[in-house]
């Protein structure tokens, strides 16, 4: 009667949020609740729950499937989603979660400022820096620059020096090239 109702058009949010209540209370939430619940009547809860199930089995790329269809949901289970997505991609795909600039300090070093836009806080940043010239080829560096064991918050930038320069116009500037190697969530 239940799913023959919200088959008719009734309003399953109310009602599935209380089915996972009483579900959570007597713990039944199991794989098999949450794959009949999204595929039933989809929701940020039950892709949230598959996502957690996949990613206990190993299944990173799955758990990532799901915890996509429940991010876009405006819930603490949408924003725990983003989180986990964050958790379990960053490491591999810094680049996405990061963002990064190219500016110089008072002595005209070249420092790069990072930005952290995940929402975890992110540590052990690496990153790739060279000044490389109008045909691409370095002149100074790559150098290694790493975050060390500071701690990002989300939102937050932190400067990294390079010990790249001096870069005295705007055109050399544009010249500094980078790329983002690795990252860690931080604990």
């Amino acid at each position: 009667a239940l799913l023959e109702g919200l088959r008719g058009g009734a309003d399953p949010e109310p009602i599935k949020a209380e089915v996972v209540r009483v579900a959570k209370n007597f713990n039944l939430v199991t794989r098999w609740t949450s794959l009949v619940a999204v595929e039933e009547v989809p929701t940020a809860t039950g892709a949230y729950y598959l996502g957690r199930f996949a990613q206990e089995a190993g299944d990173t790329d799955q758990a990532l499937k799901y915890y996509q269809m429940a991010a876009g949901s405006d819930s603490d289970v949408g924003r725990e989603s983003g989180r986990q997505i964050a958790v379990l991609d960053l490491p591999k795909n810094p680049g996405n979660y990061l963002a990064a600039e190219a500016r110089v300090d008072g002595k005209g070093q070249v420092i790069i400022a990072v930005q952290n836009r995940a929402q975890v806080a992110v540590r052990a940043i690496q990153l790739r820096v060279a000044i490389a010239d109008a045909a691409g080829n370095a002149i100074q560096g790559p150098v290694r620059v790493t975050s060390g064991s500071r701690v990002l918050d989300a939102g937050q930038v932190i400067e990294l020096a390079t010990g790249l320069g001096p870069v005295t116009t705007q055109a050399e500037l544009q010249q500094v090239r980078w790329q983002i190697d690795s990252a860690a969530v931080a604990q």
